[in-house]
């Protein structure tokens, strides 16, 4: 299929077609869960980014989640994550607005199989029931 969308067919097609999402900082947009009304992001406070040596980073706003990745057959696979949980206190007047929990819940929920689709200038993961859109950031 050629222009909005592109699906994924193998793992090999994944890797041409997907091969742009690669080296980029991507920035959380949106999140929504099974008919739930999607969740708007803050700009710049989540970010996933996938390293051409197999490596990859998601960024809560607080928290650094770490792994590897590799592609598949409808996106990629995210083995050996390791969350660097660490409490994010913030001193009285700066703490950030808070979060809506689907972000929070999205996030989390990055493991295992995420399958992966460029719409135009977004890239759109979907992984254990939440979608997730993503903006080059």
């Amino acid at each position: 299929m050629l222009g909005a969308a592109w699906l994924i067919t193998g793992p090999f097609r994944t890797a041409e077609r997907l091969s742009s999402i690669v080296g980029v900082r991507w920035v959380l947009t949106q999140v929504s869960n099974e008919g739930q009304t999607a969740a708007v992001v803050r700009r710049g406070d989540h970010t996933l980014t996938l390293a051409p040596d197999g490596s990859i980073s998601i960024f809560d706003g607080c928290n650094t989640t770490t792994g590897d990745w590799s592609w598949t057959l409808r996106g990629f696979e995210i083995d050996h994550a390791e969350n660097g949980a660490i409490s994010c206190g913030y001193s009285p007047g700066t703490a950030p607005p808070a979060t809506d929990p689907m972000v929070t819940d999205g996030t989390a929920a990055l493991y295992g199989s995420v399958s992966a689709e460029l719409d135009g200038s977004l890239l759109k993961v979907t992984s254990n029931g939440y979608a997730l859109a993503y903006a080059k950031g």
